[in-house]
């Protein structure tokens, strides 16, 4: 498989299956690049699966040992040329800003570093078990690196609040996200 056309591919899944949330919105050039960073990053891991050229779907997360948003910066004029269409838009600026401000926060820091970061299943594969696969996937990718347990922030509003829940994630505190919404702070143990 190409590395390019992956991270194309988990972008544009990214933008369909998330296009309410606030990332879509950067587009498909930020968060290919957002992927690339994933996939050659050794503190995070991105999990995905294909059937005859088709993205199923796929799974981020990270040991939180690093900033995935600081290793961006490995890529500047990838970066710059991925972003430079915000330059006129205060709001999404303002944005960008609070996602920093957020990872950063008190409550943020009250919880795992191991954190979930997007799962995406293709519409046209849901409900046939892949995002229980993915989500164990990375359950176990964390649990080899020594990790007993990770945060979920989701949007408290979204219906992958009940699937958390199914899978055994506690709901331990609500925050404000970039996005101006309440989110829920779910932890996964994995002991």
């Amino acid at each position: 498989m190409n590395k390019k056309n992956l991270y194309g591919d988990l972008a544009k899944l990214h933008i369909e299956t998330l296009e309410d949330a606030f990332l879509p919105t950067l587009g498909e050039n930020f968060l290919t690049l957002l992927y690339k960073t994933i996939d050659k990053s050794k503190f995070t891991t991105v999990i995905y699966y294909y059937e005859n050229k088709n993205l199923i779907g796929f799974v981020s997360g990270t040991l939180g040992t690093e900033s995935i948003y600081k290793r961006l910066l490995m890529y500047p004029f990838s970066l710059l040329k991925s972003l430079i269409h915000i330059i006129f838009s205060p709001k999404k600026i303002f944005k960008i800003i609070g996602l920093l401000v957020h990872m950063n926060s008190k409550v943020r820091k009250k919880y795992p570093k191991a954190e979930l970061l997007t799962i995406c299943v293709n519409k046209n594969y849901r409900r046939r078990g892949y995002a229980k696969k993915l989500y164990e996937d990375l359950s176990f990718f964390l649990a080899n690196n020594g990790v007993e347990s990770f945060t979920i922030i989701v949007g408290e509003n979204l219906k992958a609040n009940n699937f958390y829940e199914n899978e055994g994630a506690i709901i331990m505190d609500k925050i404000i996200t970039h996005s101006g919404t309440e989110s829920n702070i779910y932890v996964q143990n994995l002991k």
